[in-house]
């Protein structure tokens, strides 16, 4: 881990997920442009460069020496350009049927909240290449539905024609009723069981008293004290 916190992308550490691993590096390296807010082309270039690490280098400037410059459109600068080709390079074992099944074989663990799901759900669509923003809406919504865990949540979302984010907000009311429900079910079993230890208390008490009172009568056949006959 450098200083800048970003790993370089090591493209030979396994072939059968490279696309998907610098899918993932280049998203994290956006954030980093946007957090030390860089914006100025070439300076973005140079950050992609030193950063992804020396294997990267040594890739783009063999493609880039055979591509010559060819990536460099009007209105595109040398970062977009440098993006577009390090996405050729690396994007082409990127098994798009293979995540979309991955994608639909996702389910909502036990004890996983409602927000953590659809988060894993938005996290793999990406590698899915389902469309434009509506198609992967449809999606995540057809899946949520799928793999949701509440048989009650999923006949409310049946009835209903809504946003990926409003089936958060009513899983979440459904959530935040259920665990009330939860927390005023323990406390009402409490309370009865601490009525019922009184109460068999009580009742040890009393059988205690009435043996001490037989023990201080006397018997009525043999007048001894201790027992009385039947």
């Amino acid at each position: 881990m450098g200083k800048e916190s970003i790993t370089a992308f090591d493209p030979y550490e396994d072939p059968n997920k490279t696309g998907l691993m610098w899918t993932a590096w280049k998203r994290n390296f956006e954030l980093y442009l946007l957090a030390k807010d860089i914006t100025a082309d070439d300076r973005k270039l140079a950050k992609l460069l030193f950063l992804a690490g020396q294997e990267v280098q040594k890739i783009y400037s063999q493609m880039e020496a055979e591509e010559a410059g060819r990536f460099v459109r009007p209105m595109e600068g040398r970062y977009e350009s440098a993006l577009k080709l390090l996405d050729r390079v690396f994007m082409k074992q990127k098994n798009e049927p293979l995540q979309r099944t991955i994608f639909r074989q996702i389910q909502q663990k036990a004890n996983e909240s409602f927000v953590a799901f659809v988060s894993r759900l938005r996290e793999q669509v990406q590698f899915c290449n389902f469309g434009d923003s509506d198609a992967v809406e449809k999606a995540l919504k057809d899946q949520i539905i799928e793999g949701g865990a509440s048989e009650k949540l999923r006949r409310e979302f049946l009835k209903r024609e809504g946003s990926v984010q409003e089936m958060i907000q009513l899983a979440q009311f459904f959530e935040n009723v259920e665990q009330y429900e939860k927390a005023n079910k323990r406390k009402v079993e409490s309370e009865i069981n601490e009525v019922q230890s009184k109460m068999a208390k009580v009742r040890g008490n009393g059988f205690a008293q009435t043996v001490q009172k037989t023990n201080r009568q006397n018997c009525w056949a043999c007048n001894r004290p201790g027992h009385m006959r039947g």
